[in-house]
């Protein structure tokens, strides 16, 4: 298109500034008028004649598109008189600044972008036929968008030396919304069900808040495609749309849309032929064929099955192997039969893993993650899990994994693994904000990738009106070869629940101990601790007679506590994981013959899975028991269980349910020994912002309760709440906010549907 332009642009020129003459004239000299920046020898050495030559309209056409093409004119005209040839040119102006005003939808970066690919910056000549193309982008830009009364002015304005100042300012106009969506020639689906499946297809409330029902040309496109595989997956092989009618009104906001259906008739699967190879036997392949003979036709499904066959194939070693569905329709019985051609390839074993990106991590600590070894015969599966578990360090932003074909084999490959490293060594001092400790204040020092050799060093000091925590600890991840980690902790802490809205007392403790972590397959892992506990009591004037008399017996207790705990963690990633589970056993107990010989079990788990690339639902429990190993002993009341805040029942003031202080008016919350904890939430990213891994949205409904050694378990007496919550992973630490409404509380409840949570692990 540019060159059609640019030769008619030519001719034109040609044409209206030639000599006017059509008789060849003699130059017996030359002179050159516009020029201020660019030399006359410039445009002599772009001639292809000169003084005694004759000038015809060919050579004339030649000269002038010569000059033109310099990019140096704007206009160029040829005159002669009395033998003089005189050349007139319009030099295109220097661009001395560029000034960008109204845009939002459009960033400044995507903006400058395209100028500069169309040579417009700042100190170069000015193009106006490439500045016109820009800006007739850009409208064409927001239209797709839906901006139909969006509006694109510029203006060139001169200075001095022949300069000129660029102006662009955009009014992107309201956003276009679809107020309408209409059906044809659909009979097997009514249009109810076609418009439900529409993404521009919401509620007021959808509308208003997440913007659904806003216009673009993507989004339509998306949804003829996805209309298209719906008939497809329900049998309509011969399902066709006709354009899209767009009706925009006069507002240049509402828009309708009107599709036009030709469904055909419907299909059901005919015969289904799986190749027979050695390496993949029919027993063997038709577990992964999810279409059966005589259902209805389903491209998904095929789909599906093809590349469950893919994996199959890499999973065992032939990692280009390649599975294509072959469709045979017969339009008289309706059917379609499918063939599944196999091409195994050549069983391909890995050469060489290349790790690149980690200028501070040692080579070591990414390799003994990997679960695929060099020279091995590849297998995806384990290519998949190696990713996964580098990801899980923690220690990089991104892990990028690569198969390169070794040049000259066609049966080896060299795995190229590409991370891009994140800070792991921080200085943090911060403060932050929960509802049971109000503000805090925390310094830390900490090294998750000590001297880029996995190991994790934490130096930390956290302080609130609650309680002052001093510790140290250290863990080596990789204490043997085999994965046994091992660590070394230290901690003192004063705490005063004087502070919170349970029982009142106060608690100065001491700990030193040493842990170990044992893998026993890829997924599960067993942890052993061991520490020594020493724990000094003090009661105030609030303190209830619940806890009084053990404060009485027990004003000093130290002793040694064994912890053992058992998890499966199959979660994809640790932060906002979108599939896997985690379950997790954990027992607590002291040493016989300690001073205070008690024990705690908690039984875990939550599950992921991915509704749609937006959506995740994660549902969960916890069941939580203690009790004394003596009939001398009982649990101690600092060591029990508690529930409600942001960690358990939202919507409810933080540690308050279950048994109350009956020597109070205050009637403070006491915790109990048992716990039933248990919630879903639906999570879904931010509308608005495009950081899907550091932010999300939930909608919950949290249950929980806890109770005292005389108290009865009941599903009855579980709290009920119901909310809406969003997390941030700041730098600074997590941030969680949520607003939770109590379905089921009682005139004592203490309720509190507003939570925030600054500088503390959420769920």
């Amino acid at each position: 298109m540019k060159t059609i332009v640019l030769g008619c642009l030519l001719v034109l020129l040609v044409g209206v500034s030639s000599p006017n003459s059509s008789k060849a004239s003699e130059i017996t000299d030359i002179e050159v008028k516009g020029i201020t920046r660019i030399s006359v020898e410039t445009v002599m050495n772009y001639m292809s004649i000169g003084i005694g030559d004759k000038l015809n309209e060919d050579n004339s056409a030649k000269i002038i598109k010569s000059l033109y093409s310099t990019g140096f004119f704007d206009d160029v005209r040829l005159d002669m008189s009395q033998g003089t040839l005189i050349i007139s040119v319009e030099e295109r102006p220097t661009i001395s600044a560029i000034h960008i005003v109204g845009n939002k939808l459009i960033d400044d970066e995507d903006l400058v972008e395209r100028l500069t690919s169309e040579g417009i910056v700042e100190g170069k000549l000015l193009s106006k036929f490439s500045f016109e193309r820009v800006l007739a982008e850009l409208r064409d830009h927001y239209l797709s968008y839906g901006r139909y009364g969006a509006k694109v002015n510029s203006a060139v304005n001169p200075d001095s030396e022949n300069g000129v100042d660029i102006y662009i300012e955009i009014d992107e106009g309201p956003a276009a919304r679809v107020v309408n969506i209409t059906f044809s020639g659909n009979q097997f689906y009514n249009s109810k069900i076609l418009r439900s499946r529409s993404s521009f297809a919401g509620n007021a409330l959808s509308n208003l808040v997440l913007g659904k029902n806003k216009f673009s040309r993507e989004k339509l496109q998306n949804d003829e495609d996805a209309l298209r595989n719906y008939y497809l997956d329900s049998g309509f092989v011969d399902v066709a749309l006709a354009p899209t009618i767009i009706d925009i009104e006069p507002n240049n906001r509402d828009v309708s849309l009107s599709f036009e259906v030709s469904e055909g008739p419907q299909y059901r699967i005919g015969k289904i032929v799986v190749d027979e190879i050695d390496v993949l036997p029919s027993k063997e392949s038709n577990k992964f064929i999810e279409i059966m003979q005589g259902a209805v036709f389903s491209r998904s499904a095929i789909i599906r099955s093809r590349m469950a066959l893919e994996k199959e194939l890499g999973d065992i070693g032939y990692a280009f192997g390649s599975v294509k569905p072959v469709p045979s329709i017969d339009r008289q019985t309706k059917t379609v039969d499918i063939a599944f051609i196999i091409e195994s390839g050549p069983k391909v074993y890995v050469r060489r893993v290349n790790i690149s990106g980690n200028t501070e991590t040692q080579d070591i600590v990414i390799r003994r993650e990997m679960r695929q070894q060099e020279g091995a015969i590849f297998s995806g599966e384990k290519l998949v899990r190696s990713q996964e578990r580098i990801n899980r360090l923690g220690f990089f932003e991104a892990v990028a994994v690569e198969l390169e074909p070794v040049t000259g084999k066609n049966d080896e490959v060299d795995i190229n693994i590409e991370v891009t490293e994140r800070k792991t060594g921080n200085l943090l001092l911060g403060i932050g904000y929960s509802d049971d400790e109000q503000g805090f204040l925390q310094a830390d020092v900490s090294r998750k990738n000590l001297f880029g050799s996995g190991r994790e060093l934490t130096i930390g000091f956290d302080q609130s009106k609650v309680k002052q925590i001093y510790e140290l600890e250290y863990m080596n991840p990789y204490f043997t070869a085999s994965g046994i980690g091992r660590g070394f902790f230290a901690r003192q802490r004063h705490f005063n629940s004087s502070y919170k809205d349970t029982g009142s007392y106060i608690a100065n403790s001491s700990n030193l101990g040493i842990s170990f972590s044992i893998p026993t397959s890829e997924y599960n892992a067993l942890k052993l601790t061991g520490e020594y506990e020493k724990v000094n009591l003090l009661a105030t004037s609030a303190t209830p007679s619940e806890y009084e008399e053990f404060i009485d017996q027990h004003p000093n207790d130290q002793g040694f506590v064994l912890s053992l705990g058992y998890s499966r963690d199959t979660r994809d990633t640790i932060l906002f994981p979108s599939k896997g589970f985690i379950n997790s056993i954990a027992a607590e107990a002291t040493v016989p013959g300690s001073n205070m010989e008690y024990y705690k079990l908690s039984i875990s788990g939550r599950w992921y899975s991915s509704l749609s690339n937006n959506l995740v639902i994660g549902i969960g429990g916890e069941i939580g028991y203690g009790g004394a190993l003596s009939r001398s002993n009982t649990l101690p009341f600092y060591k029990n269980f508690f529930a409600g805040g942001t960690s358990s029942v939202r919507g409810y003031r933080s540690g308050s349910l279950g048994p109350r202080s009956e020597g109070l008016p205050s009637g403070d919350p006491l915790g109990g020994s048992r716990r039933l904890l248990s919630n879903a939430s639906v999570y879904f990213p931010v509308p608005g912002l495009a950081n899907r891994e550091q932010t999300r949205m939930s909608l919950f409904v949290d249950a929980g309760q806890v109770y005292g050694a005389g108290d009865q378990l009941s599903l009855t007496s579980l709290k009920l709440s119901a909310g809406v919550a969003f997390n941030w992973a700041t730098a600074l630490g997590p941030l969680a906010l949520s607003y939770g409404i109590p379905l089921n509380a009682s005139d004592s409840d203490q309720i509190r549907k507003f939570q925030i949570t600054f500088g503390r692990v959420f769920q």
